[in-house]
């Protein structure tokens, strides 16, 4: 019998091949027998009727039993790697391949072993994304075909928790968990270049994502399904925002209360009715995420231990666009917060 141990696996398209060669009637025959089997076992049931045919298959069709299932990376042709065992060999293909960088298929080698010819391939075994298990990710602003083993792995999360929950837009979400579990995600995700749910950033940071947190995370390549050929159009921060009487501007600035010599990402706050600017302040831990409306300022007022005041933290405020005037050339004042005013005496 040529198939041994079940090692030679054959695709409706050898079957369309092979079938050119076959006595009509007996084909028909155990058509009826057997139907509905795979290609491999009517192959074999063929063959034990007519064993001439084994001389057909080695010799016409180049599908004998010497076969070695090199497991290989897409763009290699490395054939050392494998198994004479078909599931063996496909169990190691299916667990290399953690995405579409390392995807794996098998090639089906003559090994020789009968003395008649030198190791060649005569097919290769290709296998589908869902055979694979690989999902859709977004990463580095493009679509990525990855394995829920390697998201998790990438961003440092055990697969079998099912903590991490991969959306069918390549969002990465959360299935259930505490929030200094999803503030941990949120920052891996950060790190590898990931874009998280509205639902994941709401349950870390206990408020609504807003354009200027998407700006951190926004996706620019096309969409999943990429329907459209229409470019993908980054929306672009506001730098400065006036709410409630209060103009808020992304700055930098060093944090003199702190003790850490390191510019930081800020906001600058000016009460526009303050004419000698003594309420203005720096805002850190929020980055240049500008609060987007009235509940956002009453939380960034609500958390006092963020704020700075003093002269020498305000002195070192620079805005980004002061930065840009000086890279194109232009003549920029000296950075606006050091025009600050200490409160005069007004007292008689």
């Amino acid at each position: 019998m040529w198939v041994k141990d079940n090692r030679n696996p054959l695709t409706e398209k050898d079957m369309e091949v092979i079938a050119n060669y076959m006595d009509d009637a007996l084909r028909e025959q155990l058509h009826q027998e057997l139907a509905p089997c795979s290609p491999t076992k009517f192959v074999d049931a063929y063959v034990q009727a007519e064993p001439d045919f084994e001389d057909v298959l080695n010799n016409e069709l180049n599908i004998s039993d010497n076969y070695w299932y090199a497991v290989v990376t897409e763009g290699d042709n490395d054939w050392g790697d494998g198994s004479y065992d078909y599931d063996e060999a496909k169990k190691r293909a299916l667990d290399y391949s953690m995405d579409e960088d390392s995807q794996q298929y098998i090639a089906v080698i003559n090994d020789g072993s009968d003395g008649t010819a030198d190791p060649i391939c005569v097919r290769e075994i290709h296998f589908s994304d869902e055979e694979l298990g690989f999902i859709p990710v977004q990463v580095s602003g493009e679509i990525k075909k990855m394995t829920y083993a390697a998201v998790c792995h990438r961003l440092g999360f055990d697969a079998s928790v099912s903590f991490v929950d991969v959306k069918e837009d390549g969002k990465i979400g959360f299935t259930c968990g505490k929030e200094h579990e999803c503030r941990s995600l949120m920052q891996a995700i950060r790190k590898n270049q990931m874009v998280p749910t509205d639902g994941l950033f709401e349950a870390a940071y206990g408020r609504k994502m807003r354009v200027t947190d998407r700006a951190d995370y926004i996706y620019r390549g096309k969409p999943a399904a990429a329907q459209s050929e229409q470019p993908a159009t980054v929306e672009k921060a506001p730098s400065s925002i006036t709410i409630s009487g209060y103009e808020f501007r992304a700055c930098t600035a060093v944090s003199t209360d702190s003790g850490d010599p390191a510019r930081q990402k800020a906001i600058f706050c000016h009460c526009m009715s303050d004419e000698f600017n003594d309420g203005d302040a720096v805002i850190f831990g929020y980055g240049h995420d500008l609060p987007a409306d009235e509940d956002d300022v009453a939380m960034l007022f609500g958390d006092t231990a963020a704020w700075e005041r003093s002269y020498e933290t305000l002195e070192t405020v620079e805005f980004p666009e002061d930065r840009q005037k000086e890279a194109g050339g232009a003549k920029v004042d000296a950075p606006k917060a050091s025009t600050v005013k200490k409160k005069e005496d007004h007292s008689l």
